[in-house]
């Protein structure tokens, strides 16, 4: 029998002692919104789904499937040599320079692997330096063959610019792309259908050694 997410949310506020009027104060969303959604009333919106499930303390993928989404990994750093390299066959076969949302992307010929370097600092979580992020100024490696997983930091296409975003997939058509710096939240956003379409590469690691 399936469970519906408002079943999870109702048992998880109970859990914690948080009545309707706690999460409509907490979310910024009306008490009478708040309780036709915890009721199965009415289905709220994905920005409304997240502010319920930031408030009782839970993602939005365990309120829909009752499942913690796989934990996040540190991305590797690259070594010296490993970006020395890189730059050395960028150099041979030329390079291609793209000014967008705070990062430059520099393409090889090469179709499957590329540079990107990162000039903001969105993709930095300031309170926790354990957590995966990506320091402003990084040179960041993209690989097109690798799959992505969700909590994967992706390079995708959004509004007609190439963005890094962490990915993190709500359903099969849902997806919420965020930087890591809440300071920045606002350029968080929603992608619905296939993440490919959007898709333009993962993140696989970074060097902070630039030229």
């Amino acid at each position: 029998m399936t469970i519906h997410w408002s079943e999870r949310a109702r048992q998880k506020a109970s859990e914690l002692g948080i009545r309707d009027l706690e999460i409509a104060s907490r979310s910024g969303w009306s008490k009478s919104s708040v309780s036709l959604w915890m009721n199965g009333q009415r289905e709220p919106k994905l920005e409304q789904k997240m502010a319920v499930a930031e408030v009782l303390g839970v993602s939005v993928h365990w309120l829909d499937t009752g499942e913690e989404a796989p934990e996040d990994h540190k991305l590797p750093v690259i070594t010296m040599d490993d970006i020395e390299k890189f730059w050395a066959e960028i150099e041979e076969k030329g390079r291609v320079y793209q000014e967008t949302s705070g990062i430059r992307i520099i393409e090889s010929c090469s179709a499957n692997s590329f540079l990107v370097i990162m000039d903001n600092d969105t993709m930095i979580d300031l309170t926790n330096a354990e957590k995966k992020h990506i320091p402003e100024g990084s040179s960041v490696q993209i690989d097109v063959d690798t799959m992505p997983q969700s909590g994967d930091i992706l390079l995708v296409q959004h509004n007609d610019r190439m963005v890094l975003r962490e990915w993190k997939r709500l359903s099969a058509t849902e997806h919420y792309l965020r930087v890591i710096n809440r300071l920045y939240s606002n350029l968080d956003f929603t992608h619905e259908g296939d993440i490919m379409e959007i898709f333009k590469g993962t993140a696989v690691g970074y060097s902070l050694s630039l030229r």
